[in-house]
């Protein structure tokens, strides 16, 4: 990844498909995994946390040793895993705010896949790699929409987790009224 926001893939083999929606794709997934899991809070710390450990990894093994690049994703991986170990509610909060953000940064992306540069986005690498370059916009469609659902189904959970907790809360006032009329 590029300080530009681009990036650039060496594989030996692989799956393409999969390997050219990596970015995209993969971001909205991880974004969504990241809200849903808030409906269990421990379960979106362990999340984060894990997220720190790979970022750590990911620096050590693929960046140059103490340069900046280095230096910022070992420090941001130790700044996630620490928050997630030791603050519980700043946890939830910044785990769900890292996955709103991947999610709608992942919608902005496909921006250009769907209306501008078509042909010199992944969409359009996987088209002509495949040879039918005239599949760029039909494959960049369909990740957007897979990521799109992938984000509704994130959303929608842990909205049903938040109408449950209402709706206890709800019933806790009302037996507390209750209570305070006897």
């Amino acid at each position: 990844v590029r300080w530009n926001e681009s990036g650039h893939v060496m594989s030996r083999g692989g799956i393409r498909p999969i390997i050219s929606s990596a970015g995209y794709v993969g971001a909205a997934c991880v974004g969504a995994l990241l809200i849903y899991c808030g409906r269990w809070g421990s379960v979106q710390r362990g999340v984060l946390a894990l997220i720190g450990i790979l970022q750590i990894s990911m620096a050590a093994l693929y960046t140059p040793f103490w340069g900046m690049d280095f230096w910022f994703g070992v420090g941001s991986g130790i700044l996630l895993a620490v928050v997630a170990v030791k603050f519980d509610r700043w946890a939830q909060v910044l785990a769900t705010w890292i996955g709103v953000m991947l999610c709608l940064y992942s919608l902005y992306d496909f921006r250009t896949d769907l209306w501008m540069q078509t042909e010199r986005t992944d969409a359009g690498i996987l088209a002509a790699y495949w040879g039918l370059p005239v599949l760029a916009y039909p494959i960049a469609f369909v990740w957007a929409a897979f990521s799109i659902g992938v984000m509704f189904w994130a959303m929608r959970g842990l909205g049903r987790k938040l109408d449950k907790t209402v709706d206890q809360q709800k019933g806790l006032d009302s037996a507390s009224q209750l209570e305070g009329r006897i």
